[in-house]
């Protein structure tokens, strides 16, 4: 077993995470337990819930269910090998662009999170 640690953070327009981000899993289990790396995110129409292993679960206000999103079947990623790739103007998975991309897309989120409050 490894050492606990949890987190709870609200912002000021009501979203909250709760994450369970320790080590408590058993090392032989790797990353296939449901509770390790495990996310609530939640707000005014609903809540997400997710980890390493399993499928997001989206719970939306006013629905009666729950509906459940597929992971999409990644392989792991060689960072240093793609970012070589891209500073040798090769075609990579992971390159300059589409982490500045995604980096534009989390702060337009967040710019619309403030902006409900």
């Amino acid at each position: 077993m490894r050492d606990a640690g949890e987190m709870m953070l609200v912002l000021e327009n009501g979203c909250g995470v709760l994450g369970e981000i320790s080590y408590t899993a058993l090392d032989s289990f790797g990353f296939s337990l449901p509770t390790y790396w495990r996310f609530n995110v939640w707000g005014t129409r609903g809540m997400i819930e997710f980890n390493a292993a399993n499928a997001v679960k989206l719970c939306r206000a006013g629905a009666k269910d729950a509906e459940f999103v597929e992971p999409q079947d990644l392989s792991p990623i060689d960072y240093w090998a793609s970012f070589c790739a891209d500073v040798a103007g090769k075609a990579t998975d992971l390159d300059t662009r589409s982490v500045l991309e995604s980096a534009r897309k989390t702060l337009e989120i967040q710019f619309f999170a403030e902006e409900e409050k």
